[in-house]
C-alpha cells in the first residue's frame, strides 16, 4: 500500500521513503518487515525502506523515538511491529501528519494516522485447533498460520484506499495465498535501507 500510494502520487509528501519500527530483531518481527520491504520494492523499486528496532515490546516512548528519527529522514509511512511499544510509533506518525500501519489487530483507533493494519487472525487458529481436537485429527507440534489458511490478512483503516490500489494489494495477497509469490522470511541485513 505504501509503495503504491507513493508511486501513484497519493502519499502525504511523495518522498519515496517508508519505514518499519520493530520491537526486537527476532524471526516473527523480521518476517513482517521482510514482507513489507519486499512488497514495497516490488511495486516501487526506487523506494527507500528504513528499518529500526526499539529492543522493547512495551515502552511506547522507545518506539516513538525510533519513528520520529525515521520521519526526520523523510519517512511518511511507519509500520509498527513492536506490540505495545509500537503505539508510540503510531502516535509519532499522527503527530507528524504521516501515515502508519498497525499490526496484529485492527489498530485504527490507536491513532488517526493508521491507514491499515496487518492482522493475525488468532480466532482462526483457535477454531482450527479446537476443530482438529473435536474431529480427532489434532497433531502435536508446531502449526503455521498464514494467508494460505486465512489466518492472516489486512484491514484498511482511516483512509479511502483508491480502488486501483486495493485491487493490486488484493491481487498480491491472492498470489501469496496461491504460492505464485513467496515473500522472504527474513531481511538479509535488517539495518540496511
Amino acid at each position: 500500500m505504501a509503495a503504491l500510494l507513493e508511486k501513484g502520487g497519493k502519499a502525504p509528501k511523495n518522498t519515496h521513503v517508508i519505514s518499519a519500527v520493530g520491537g526486537i530483531s527476532i524471526p516473527p518481527v523480521n518476517h513482517y518487515i521482510a514482507g513489507y520491504k519486499w512488497a514495497a520494492k516490488m511495486f516501487d523499486p526506487s523506494i527507500k525502506v528504513l528499518v529500526g528496532y526499539s529492543n522493547d515490546f512495551n515502552d511506547p516512548a522507545k518506539c516513538k523515538s525510533i519513528a520520529n528519527s525515521q520521519i526526520g529522514q523523510k519517512s511518511e509511512f511507519v509500520f509498527q511491529v513492536a506490540g505495545g511499544c509500537g503505539l508510540g510509533a503510531l502516535q509519532a506518525a499522527g503527530q507528524a501528519k504521516v501515515y502508519s500501519f498497525g499490526v496484529d489487530a485492527d489498530q485504527k483507533d490507536a491513532d488517526k494516522s493508521v491507514i491499515a493494519s496487518a492482522l493475525k487472525k488468532v480466532d482462526v487458529a483457535v477454531y482450527d485447533a479446537i476443530k482438529a481436537v473435536v474431529d480427532n485429527q489434532f497433531k502435536a507440534g508446531e502449526s503455521r498460520f498464514s494467508l494460505q489458511n486465512d489466518a492472516t490478512g489486512y484491514q484498511v483503516d482511516n483512509l479511502d484506499l483508491p480502488a486501483d490500489i486495493k485491487t493490486q494489494v488484493d491481487k498480491l495477497a491472492a498470489d501469496i495465498k496461491s504460492g505464485a509469490q513467496v515473500p522472504p522470511a527474513d531481511i538479509p541485513n535488517p539495518s540496511q535501507p
